[in-house]
């Protein structure tokens, strides 16, 4: 039965559209229905990808538009439309549910930049979530099996708590820590804890780069198509070992952001700094997953090395103004992570030219899009910020000769 009113009054209309997975007998219906902005849109979130309670206070400040809403409802063939609410229907037969949003369909004076701000935040975090409901399938039809040796390891047996964490850390970085802030205007002082954390991070980053090294890297690897060692010799294990805990880093590392907001260093949380920090955790949890070794580990050795002089910067930097002297070679890091990415591409596009290699050439492929992504973002960083400090001194250059030509 398919009913056009839902008992909530809202308008419902359904269509059927096939599934591409025929060998499941998967049909999909879309929904869709309109609901003032205002009211809470966790009807529509199943239970296990996020909490009614939780995801309601996601909810904007602004109450004139509307909405449209599209959920897809993934079914097996045969369950019928008989709950009450969307909410209902999904925890009954566990289905999926994916959201997107449409464009408000108005925006009043008052909303402002803010709550269109805040708008297109919850529109990230729900497309986040989409994303979170397609990985059974990704996983179980696109992906190869996973490596036997890692699936007991921590955070290893599903990806979904690496993607609660990371969504974690988007809604704190996006909305809750600004909005933190802006109501504790005085910046934390964290000089101990900053410095701290950096010291372990340089030496962290120095052991990984000495277990990839003796891993592989420096005792075997070629830079060729160097296939994965999936046997449990001790050699094999230790560089699966060593790629676990970089993809650990990964998590710790979304500190970083973390401290910027509580200092209100607001002007370096940019879409670079977000899109890498939240990524690199995500992209290695599958890379430990599938591929923990072989020639997909050469970036992770590369990345190790430029994080250690990366950290002993930050480290130095939040000493204080008497080490301030010691970090003249600032600029250069960017120009380290610009070459990494270059060096990245140019194996990458190598190893996928030799032919029969046993790499899975979808991570090879994964990688290179990554190092091209970051070398434009890395790029287009390092031109406007030390080109635009350049432009500045010549013109405190100019003023300078224009003021001493002065007669007086």
């Amino acid at each position: 039965e398919l009913h056009n009113t839902n008992d909530d009054g809202i308008n419902v209309d359904l269509v059927k559209i096939p599934w591409l997975n025929e060998k499941n007998l998967i049909e999909v219906d879309e929904i869709c229905y309109h609901t003032p902005y205002g009211s809470s849109i966790s009807p529509s979130i199943p239970e296990m990808a996020m909490s009614a309670a939780f995801f309601g206070t996601l909810k904007l400040s602004f109450r004139q538009p509307t909405v449209a809403y599209n959920a897809y409802l993934v079914r097996r063939a045969g369950l019928g439309f008989f709950s009450r609410t969307l909410g209902t229907l999904t925890r009954k037969h566990y289905t999926y549910v994916y959201i997107k949003c449409a464009l408000p369909e108005t925006l009043t004076a008052s909303v402002g930049r803010f709550a269109a701000g805040l708008y297109w935040r919850l529109i990230l975090l729900q497309g986040y979530i989409c994303f979170l409901l397609h990985l059974e399938y990704i996983m179980d039809n696109i992906l190869p099996a996973g490596d036997p040796r890692v699936e007991s390891w921590p955070l290893m047996d599903n990806p979904t708590p690496v993607f609660f964490i990371v969504l974690l850390y988007l809604t704190f970085v996006l909305w809750l820590g600004p909005k933190f802030m802006r109501k504790h205007q005085t910046p934390f002082q964290l000089r101990p804890l900053m410095v701290t954390y950096n010291i372990f991070l340089v030496l962290f980053s120095a052991w990984l780069v000495y277990e990839f090294a003796v891993s592989g890297w420096l005792t075997g690897y070629t830079l060729g198509c160097q296939h994965i060692d999936r046997s449990r010799r001790p050699i094999a294990i230790r560089m699966a070992n060593a790629c676990w805990f970089f993809f650990i880093t990964k998590i710790i590392e979304l500190f970083d952001t973390v401290l910027f907001i509580l200092r209100r260093k607001f002007e370096l949380v940019s879409f670079l700094h977000v899109f890498h920090h939240a990524i690199m955790p995500i992209s290695w949890w599958f890379g430990v997953k599938y591929v923990p070794g072989g020639l997909g580990t050469f970036h992770a050795f590369l990345n190790s090395i430029v994080h250690f002089f990366m950290y002993t910067y930050y480290g130095l930097a939040a000493a204080g103004p008497r080490f301030q002297k010691y970090i003249w070679w600032k600029k250069y890091l960017t120009t380290a992570q610009i070459i990494q990415f270059i060096i990245v591409i140019l194996h990458s596009v190598y190893v996928l030219t030799i032919r029969d290699c046993s790499y899975p050439k979808l991570f090879s492929y994964w990688i290179l899009s990554s190092a091209v992504i970051f070398l434009f973002l890395f790029s287009k960083f390092y031109s406007k910020t030390y080109n635009k400090q350049v432009h500045s001194m010549n013109e405190i250059t100019m003023d300078s000769k224009h003021y001493n030509n002065k007669c007086y």
